[in-house]
């Protein structure tokens, strides 16, 4: 199981592939081991329906068997006054030391603001009207619970898992921010926060697709600028 994005065809009428690998996986496969991290390590969900697509990674969170990873995320605002609204940030993912599993599902609102933290730059405190444009950390209860009974229906993981926990999901907004989110946000009102974005996303332009060449550099640039877009 290859995800898409890891074969390019190397000629026009598409006979001939390469797969791009990282070296966890080489290193794996020259054993004839299965990666760790291979999506065919149990680790594939299936194809979501239509109505479930547009789900947020909060959302999925509430829903997941494991708790594995910790998301440290650092948000920029901007230093003109006169235009508060500009926002901009970066994600980044921590494997835990530990890994968490549960008897019911979904985990609690306070299960999550458990590894999810975050780090405003900034002048002054996010208003309301700046917090509700953090659409990547709003959950919706409703799609919680499909989202729960498609899984209990078409995965496997999920055989036995008893139906939603109501008290659980009675704690989701029918949509709006991750609830207790906004009250664990760490302030940071001395940075300026365009020479802390500057500085620490400098790194990204020596991005180690400059020692590849040809389509292998313009595929690896591209993943790279996709990433950064949506952080």
């Amino acid at each position: 199981m290859l995800n898409p994005e890891g074969i390019q065809a190397t000629d026009i009428e598409c006979k001939s592939f390469q797969v791009y690998l990282c070296q966890e996986c080489l290193t794996s496969l020259s054993k004839n081991r299965l990666p760790r991290l291979a999506l065919n390590n149990n680790l594939f969900r299936g194809e979501l329906p239509d109505d479930l697509k547009d789900v947020t990674w909060v959302e999925e969170m509430a829903v997941a068997l494991y708790r594995t990873t910790a998301f440290v995320s650092r948000i920029y605002g901007t230093s003109n006054a006169g235009d508060p609204l500009q926002l901009h940030g970066n994600v980044c993912a921590h494997p835990l030391d530990f890994v968490a599993n549960t008897k019911k599902l979904p985990w609690t609102p306070a299960d999550l603001n458990d590894l999810i933290s975050i780090v405003f730059v900034g002048r002054q405190r996010l208003t309301k009207e700046q917090l509700n444009k953090l659409t990547q950390y709003f959950v919706r209860q409703s799609v919680i619970r499909r989202l729960l009974n498609y899984l209990c229906r078409h995965h496997i993981q999920y055989l036995g898992i008893p139906p939603p926990d109501e008290l659980s999901l009675s704690l989701y907004p029918e949509n709006g921010l991750l609830p207790g989110l906004a009250d664990r946000i760490v302030y940071d009102h001395e940075s300026d926060p365009i020479e802390v974005f500057e500085s620490e996303s400098k790194g990204f332009d020596e991005h180690p697709a400059e020692l590849l060449h040809g389509n292998q550099k313009e595929l690896l640039m591209e993943r790279s600028r996709r990433l950064r877009s949506r952080s």
